[in-house]
């Protein structure tokens, strides 16, 4: 009986160490939507990630290895685990500096700023630029200057 409550604490332990747990993107399987995750000597299997949003409005943003996440185990078990992407490290820093800013930077050199205390967006791309709509395209500004080269 007690060897038993020795396994049962153990295994306790184990489960509970193993509800958040920081880890690594090992790989990712972007046509299943899964990614594994490396953290410490575990490797998960393939696993979910959160976005931002799944239902009839969707994103998509896969986690590419070597981003730093945050693996969310419930009951302690891994195997029904979820990644929550992505934390900042020295290696991939934050892009931005300021609660007024939200900005995407790409792996390409392309981002996009907005900055709501400028009131301004900012596209930078290394390519091109390509507007799809099946309407009308708008636009009222109070100035529009249009820049050649």
């Amino acid at each position: 009986m007690i060897g038993d409550l020795g396994f049962r604490v153990a295994e306790l332990e184990r489960r509970l160490a193993n509800v958040l747990r920081r880890g690594v993107i090992a790989s990712t399987d972007a046509g299943a939507a899964r990614s594994r995750v490396q953290s410490g000597d575990l490797l998960t299997g393939p696993l979910p990630w959160i976005t931002t949003r799944a239902g009839g409005d969707r994103t998509w943003w896969a986690p590419e290895p070597g981003e730093a996440v945050l693996l969310l185990c419930p009951e302690g078990d891994p195997a029904l685990g979820v990644i929550l992407p992505a934390i900042y490290t020295a290696a991939a820093p934050a892009p931005a500096a300021s609660v007024d800013v939200h900005e995407t930077v790409h792996g390409d050199g392309s981002r996009v700023t907005i900055d709501r205390a400028a009131g301004r967006v900012v596209v930078d791309l290394p390519g091109d630029l390509v507007v799809r709509v099946t309407g009308t395209i708008r636009v009222d500004a109070a100035a529009l200057r249009l820049l050649e080269g």
